[in-house]
């Protein structure tokens, strides 16, 4: 403020029991005129804050000095005229707790009356004013006081309370109305008798204590803030005490470390509306209020150093600073659960997804999760993964406790059958973890209580992630590239081998992608800001904040600054990389893409509106290099080496067909064009040697190097559009793998990830199988599945080492799957639409009714003998009597006998020994398939292994395939062309 002066406050040397000294400076009128200060006490000399009030009259200094368990030991006050722009300092003189009220804790019924007495030390006035929570001599809900000559007073309890309930009263000097006493005062007789503290009502958060044997675990009794902190014995995890209580509705918990104390996130929503941080004495069981005002907060988690606290509210994230108080919103994402993410930088927000915020800009990135989340608890384990609890309502046995792979979205389920769990606190080993469960889940009861789950060694990582919509390429001095993806990643390819891999999945929507100086870390633009990424750890800074859907960059000589343009604006910027300022340089530009500096560095090349524009960086004159008035626009460009001239990519809106030119920079004249059979192309890049140039083909879903002389197309790295279904080679090493967007196999390596492309041509292939010998396979093949509109499709022989494909029978009806009999002369092919199951003579082609009558079969497996099958089914859009789930045919009769028919199923695998199946679950009626699900074969019993493995995608299921050790299958997810490798327990 301008007529603010700085002052500077000493306070005396404190005695050893003093642990923290609390300051508030008020106005006449007790406004408080500053956020209230905790000083550390000093024990050889004065201690002093300098820090700017508002300059006026009437000024009261109030200082408190309290002990190691928030006792009160001295306190003192003092009122001064503050005069504008001088440095005024105060001396605060504390005396021994000056008003000591007795008795301080005392019992009372309801309707009966106390007398309490006021000692005052220090103070020449003894006269007194009382109060009951805070209301001047209270009122009938929290009871009345009244002095008997000022002091003492008598206090009545009321008479009919809500509940049983703890009330506060206050004493406090008529000449120093800083200095006050107070005594707490329990009031029985309410409606609802407090339970007894080895009772657990309805907990929810949970925080283990120091040393590891004890918890601390938040529990709500709605109304009448009985809500309370109890400590658990992890031992035989049963509660043995109550902390602290005369909480609202508490929810998370968090140990502040060193310190001795919990902090208490109170909701507040049953009975007020406004949401407390409360620090907690776990010693005394004291309780100072650190922040308020909260919109019905809920999960907590601390920052690093410990001084702040992150708190996730219904539709807010907080930064609370734990010394102050003070509240700053973070980001607009409520959730129910928050925690904070290895590097300090981000943390994880749950409720019905999971969002990713970035701690500096307060930018939200959701998770792909593939399904929608009711999650409650949330403990981020590493890097990599999370755990999160999740609740279904009105079932006792819908919780369940996974561990989600943050790449992938995938939730391996780690624990099921929970009532409504809640709170998550891994142990220390890191082998166990503890679950609160509240045991009353919407409508369902149950018993309120701590678990104790053992996690699993074994984790979901992904084998192939690939791309969606891959938008930026840079080179790297190594001959390897890097590519952003959309979907949040940067990876590195190599066009030598084909591998990809990942550096990091947590960029939000990014965009362009430039290798810095000396080749460690990378520059990318994602959503609002320009971040550093290092190249080896995948670590992530936020550079130059606040942008408007930047795209193109570009670094400038030295490396201190990049030019980066913003699609949205339509500006050019120049971002200073180590201070983070943002300077204009042109406007006007037409949605700028990407941008590239010139040889000499005075102008820069814009991609805009289609066309290229040259900028002179010391002016922001733009001048337009070409008129390319026409569709289709360029896509992207690279300036050669020389600078004259460029490389530009052509996609067409309307058909696969690309092309790349090259220009005349100078002209804006075509002077050439290179190649004309590109897919869609997009971004591209010119390689070191110069006689080359990478280019991305989302139509083809590949990277071709086309040669600059030759004017040759070579893809060299695939990924995939919608694997449909997946088949173990048997070098255990690699898999085959149907994309059926593209008609395609390829083979994945699985240990380096790399795609080899084998076969193509194929329509719309959903279903394989490996012959004897494992030179062909048998795919089943037509056009795209439209609901309720057969059509005449066909099994095909493709030949792995050549590629070609040889047609074995076109009489079959949408066919789904296909199984090769014990004998390798004969395969069986479920047909979608008809419901039925066909038997196909591999050397004839002759087509045989084994059964019918199935609702949408879609997987198919031969039993170990060679006699029966399992058969897997989802819900038909058309069929009136649909039947679900899992059957087993036998193969020569036709019969069919059901195994699991609770839900659909997609694609089934025998498990080894033969006594188990996996199959993938569908989520109902022409929807995706989301689970891998264990189902037991003479029970029936189904077990959910893993969820989040995919969406819908025209109706396929996920491919699945057993890995030879029977110890993890490999799932495909048609929707996102991913493929994850699920351990089986």
């Amino acid at each position: 403020m301008s007529n603010a002066a700085k002052q500077a406050v000493s306070l005396a040397p404190a005695p050893s029991t003093v642990t923290q000294i609390k300051l508030e400076v008020n106005d006449s009128q007790g406004s408080s005129l500053i956020p209230p200060l905790t000083l550390s006490p000093s024990r050889t000399g004065p201690v002093t804050a300098s820090f700017d009030i508002p300059s006026g009259a009437g000024r009261v200094f109030i200082a408190r000095a309290l002990g190691e368990d928030g006792t009160m030991l001295f306190q003192g006050q003092v009122t001064v005229d503050l005069p504008p722009n001088v440095l005024t300092k105060v001396g605060i003189e504390m005396v021994p707790n000056a008003i000591i009220i007795s008795p301080s804790n005392v019992s009372v019924a309801a309707s009966t009356s106390q007398q309490f007495a006021a000692t005052i030390v220090g103070l020449s006035s003894q006269s007194v004013t009382w109060s009951v929570n805070g209301v001047s001599g209270g009122n009938s809900t929290v009871g009345t006081i009244a002095s008997i000559s000022g002091n003492p007073a008598v206090y009545t309890a009321p008479a009919s309370p809500a509940t049983s309930q703890i009330i506060t009263i206050r004493a406090t000097s008529v000449s120093s109305p800083g200095i006050f006493g107070e005594a707490t005062v329990s009031i029985s007789g309410g409606v609802v008798t407090p339970p007894p503290s080895t009772v657990l009502i309805q907990p929810y958060g949970i925080a283990i204590e120091p040393g590891g044997t004890t918890a601390v675990v938040t529990d709500s009794i709605c109304c009448g803030n009985q809500g309370r902190l109890s400590r658990v014995d992890l031992t035989t995890l049963q509660p043995i005490e109550t902390v602290a209580s005369g909480f609202s509705v508490p929810r998370g918990v968090a140990i502040e470390q060193g310190t001795g104390a919990a902090l208490v996130v109170d909701s507040g929503t049953c009975c007020s509306t406004s949401g407390t941080l409360t620090r907690v004495n776990l010693t005394t069981g004291a309780k100072t209020v650190v922040a308020s005002g909260l919109g019905n907060p809920t999960g907590i988690t601390l920052e690093e150093g410990g001084n702040t606290a992150l708190v996730s509210g219904g539709s807010q994230l907080y930064r609370i600073n734990l010394t102050s108080g003070a509240v700053t919103p973070v980001s607009n994402v409520g959730g129910s659960g928050v925690s904070l993410e290895p590097d300090g930088l981000s943390a994880l927000v749950v409720s019905f997804n999971l969002s990713r915020v970035d701690l500096a800009t307060g930018s939200i990135s959701q998770l792909p999760v593939s399904q929608g989340l009711s999650g409650t608890g949330l403990v981020v384990e590493s890097n990599d993964y999370a755990l999160i609890t999740q609740t279904l309502c009105c079932s006792s046995t819908g919780g369940i406790l996974s561990r989600m792979n943050l790449a992938t979205g995938v939730l391996q389920t780690i624990g099921s059958g929970l009532n409504n769990p809640a709170g998550i606190a891994v142990e220390s080993t890191r082998q166990t973890v503890l679950v609160v469960e509240q045991g009353t889940a919407c409508c369902v009861p149950g018993t309120p209580k701590i678990t104790r789950l053992n996690l699993p060694v074994s984790k979901v990582k992904p084998v192939f992630m690939g791309f969606s919509n891959p938008k930026g390429i840079a080179k790297e001095s190594t001959g390897t590239a890097l590519v952003v993806d959309e979907r949040g990643t940067l990876s590195r390819i190599d066009p030598a081998s084909g591998a990809i891999t990942s550096i990091t999945s947590r960029l939000n929507v990014p965009q362009r992608v430039v290798v810095e100086s000396g080749g460690t870390t990378a520059l990318v633009t994602q959503r609002d800001n320009l971040s550093r990424v290092h190249l080896t750890t995948g670590a992530i800074t936020p550079l130059c904040t606040g942008l408007l859907s930047p795209t193109g960059i570009s670094i400038e000589a030295g490396g201190a600054s990049a030019l980066v343009s913003e699609s949205v604006s339509g500006k050019l910027l120049r971002c200073n990389l180590s201070s983070g300022t943002v300077t204009v340089i042109a406007v006007d530009l037409s949605s700028p893409q990407n941008v590239q500096i010139e040889p000499g560095g005075a102008s820069a090349v814009v991609l805009s509106g289609g066309n290229l524009s040259r900028v002179i960086l010391a002016s922001g004159i733009v001048t337009r290099i070409n008129s390319n008035c026409c569709f289709p626009a360029y896509s992207d460009f690279a300036i050669e080496s020389g600078g004259s001239t460029a490389l530009v990519s052509i996609a067409s809106c309307c058909s696969s067909s690309g092309e790349m030119q090259r220009i005349d920079l100078r002209t804006g004249n075509v002077i050439s064009t290179l190649v004309s059979s590109l897919n869609q192309p997009n971004a591209l890049i010119i390689e070191s040697s110069g006689a080359s140039a990478l280019v991305i083909e989302p139509g083809a879903k590949r990277i071709s190097r086309v040669n600059l002389t030759a004017l040759t197309i070579t893809p060299v790295v695939y990924w995939l559009g919608a694997p449909a279904a997946i088949a173990i080679e048997s070098s255990e090493n690699s898999a085959l793998v149907l994309d059926s967007t593209l008609g395609r196999v390829l083979r994945l390596n699985l240990s380096s990830g790399a795609l080899t492309l084998l076969a193509s041509g194929l329509s719309s292939p959903s279903g394989i199988a490996m012959e004897s010998g494992e030179d062909t396979v048998l795919v089943v093949e037509g056009p795209s599945f439209t609901c309720c509109t057969p059509s005449p499709e066909k099994l095909t022989r493709v030949t792995l080492a050549t590629g070609a494909l040889s047609t074995i029978t076109t009489l079959l009806d949408t066919p789904r799957s296909v199984a090769i009999g014990s004998g390798g002369d004969t395969a069986f092919v479920t047909e979608f639409t008809s419901g039925r199951v066909m038997e196909v003579d591999l050397t004839s082609g002759t087509v045989t009714v084994v059964t019918s009558g199935f609702s949408s079969p879609q997987g198919i497996a031969i039993e170990a003998g060679g006699t029966s099958a399992l058969v897997a089914g989802g819900n038909s859009c058309c069929s009136s009597t649909p039947v679900n789930g899992l059957h087993r045919i036998t193969l020569a009769s036709g019969a069919r006998t059901p195994i699991s028919t609770t839900q659909s199923f997609g694609q089934v695998a025998v498990e080894t020994g033969g006594t188990t199946a996996l199959v993938t679950g569908t989520l109902g009626c022409c929807s995706g398939i989301n689970s891998l699900i264990r189902v037991d074969l003479a029970t029936g019993t189904n077990t959910t292994l893993a969820t989040g493995l995919g969406g819908a995608f025209s109706n396929f299921s996920l491919g699945l395939a057993i890995l030879p050790d029977g110890q993890s299958a490999l799932v495909t997810d048609p929707a996102t062309g991913k493929i994850v490798q699920v351990p089986l327990p």
